[in-house]
């Protein structure tokens, strides 16, 4: 596995003092990407969504799946990131990568409302990996610290909203799209979507059948089940309220007999 570059920043943070976001809630996406089983890698895009003038920026990015074959192996930086000072990564035990970057005043990160991809992570795929879900998300870095914008001028920072990602190798059959689209049943997408708090979930069924309409994460782990019974042929629809749920992508899954239909669905708090 290629290592990736191992610098250690240990006054950055401390550089920044902690204030209140004065714009809209910044936003950083990862992606969701799938890979076909014999793929050697896989590319995860990073997207910031961005009012202010960023000039700092510090990212601990976490994987996690259930089986292993699956790593981080190299970084690559987009404008305005790649005209900054200084945009570095550490790997820590193969846990966490700590990213950490600084620029000079002139070339911040704005995005003016608007999704602009920002970094890049390459997954390395090992041949003997088995199909499997891997989640990408934020974590603590004890060195420096969470995940932190700060402002230009170094005199205001803010936790900007984390939406996690997923790789999905090998099409594990839980929970991913089936291409086929049943005869019987038929998923249409939610809406809105990228929804706050609930979202409406509509299917129509071909004639009256026994259905399950779930929810998963992007763990694979089934959190809720909005309908679990008989229903008329015809179109329905079930709103999901996503409570407590964190901001993240989420999976609907409607089943029926030998019959299934998945879509993604992106909860944004």
């Amino acid at each position: 596995m290629k290592k990736l570059i191992i610098i250690t920043v240990l006054f950055l943070s401390a550089a920044v003092v902690v204030a209140q976001d004065p714009g809209m809630p910044d936003t950083v996406i990862v992606d969701s990407v799938y890979a076909d089983l014999g793929q050697s890698y896989v590319d995860v895009d990073i997207y910031a969504v961005t009012d202010d003038s960023v000039m700092f920026y510090t990212m601990p990015i976490t994987w996690s799946s259930g089986s292993e074959g699956i790593v981080p192996s190299e970084i690559l930086y987009y404008y305005p990131l790649t005209y900054w000072y200084n945009s570095y990564s550490i790997m820590v035990d193969e846990h966490y990568i700590g990213m950490v970057g600084w620029g000079d005043g002139l070339f911040f990160l704005n995005t003016y409302g608007i999704r602009l991809r920002c970094w890049q992570i390459r997954f390395t795929i090992d041949s003997l990996a088995p199909p499997q879900i891997v989640a990408i998300d934020t974590t603590y870095d004890p060195i420096n610290g969470s995940l932190l914008f700060g402002l230009i001028g170094g005199v205001e920072s803010f936790t900007p909203q984390f939406v996690p990602g997923a790789i999905f190798y090998g099409n594990p059959a839980d929970i991913t799209e089936d291409m086929t689209l049943p005869s019987r049943i038929t998923l249409l997408r939610n809406y809105p979507n990228p929804f706050n708090t609930s979202t409406t979930i509509e299917f129509t069924l071909a004639e009256p059948t026994e259905i399950e309409l779930s929810i998963y994460n992007v763990l694979g782990q089934k959190i809720a089940i909005l309908c679990d019974k008989r229903k008329p042929a015809g179109k329905h629809a079930i709103t999901w309220d996503a409570g407590v749920a964190p901001s993240g992508l989420y999976f609907a899954r409607l089943g029926s007999g030998g019959d299934s239909r998945a879509i993604k669905m992106l909860l944004l708090k």
